[in-house]
């Protein structure tokens, strides 16, 4: 399974989340959650993937399981808006952040920082394109990484921009909220995929008050919203 699918994940409610991954050549694959079972066949390549029926947003953990030939068991998994926070350096500045500093206020915010509804995916090894090497131009199957549990233990690690982001708008819809992190500080926006460089739209925008709802942040992307 990708890193991306794993304990603590958010799923997308009211969309057909996809999971997938890799199994053996034309191999019967289950998956299990939320009182719902979908089963494939991976291909020649051993690729699989399925789409779920639409979720309904829950904060009641859910348990995630995957058959084959072996049995994977995902916990903890909650269902609500999941977002990429993708682009340069002002996305990927961390609460806590060796090279851009700190937010202000940084040790109350951490302390505040008690939100088990918010789940952040972080790579265990960010790219700094400022050092070498850089990453490769192909794009990698998988990226080693993690969900991680907001609270005042985990959230130094987290993009400022997302967290920020994500607390004002799981306390305005009272769903829990995913944040995909994926921003590299100075890398060339038209490399990027344009899917997810487009601005918040209005409609989006309504959905969140307070300092964020002016500011328009270039790369925040609703999954489950290709087009408006």
């Amino acid at each position: 399974m990708p890193a991306v699918i794993s304990d603590h994940m958010a799923l997308q409610a009211n969309a057909p989340a996809a999971i997938w991954g890799w199994a053996d050549a034309s191999e019967v694959v289950k998956v299990e959650v939320a009182g719902q079972t979908k089963s494939t066949q991976a291909g020649a390549d051993g690729k699989w993937q399925i789409k779920l029926d639409k979720l309904q947003a829950s904060d009641q953990a859910q348990t995630l399981t995957i058959s084959g030939t072996n049995k994977i068991i995902i916990q903890d998994v909650l269902v609500g808006v999941v977002w990429l926070a993708s682009g340069q350096s002002n996305m990927e500045m961390r609460i806590k952040d060796k090279m851009h500093g700190l937010v202000d206020n940084v040790d109350a915010e951490i302390t505040a920082a008690k939100h088990p509804e918010i789940r952040v995916f972080v790579h265990d090894v960010p790219f700094e394109i400022y050092q070498l090497p850089v990453p490769a131009d192909e794009s990698a199957q998988d990226r080693a990484g993690s969900w991680r549990v907001c609270s005042p233990e985990t959230v130094g690690d987290f993009s400022a921009m997302g967290y920020f982001f994500a607390r004002d708008l799981q306390a305005e819809l009272k769903h829990p909220v995913g944040i995909l992190t994926s921003a590299v500080g100075g890398h060339p926006h038209r490399s990027m995929d344009q899917c997810f460089l487009q601005p918040v739209s209005a409609s989006r925008q309504r959905q969140v008050h307070g300092s964020l709802h002016t500011h328009r942040p270039l790369a925040l992307h609703r999954m489950d919203q290709h087009e408006e």
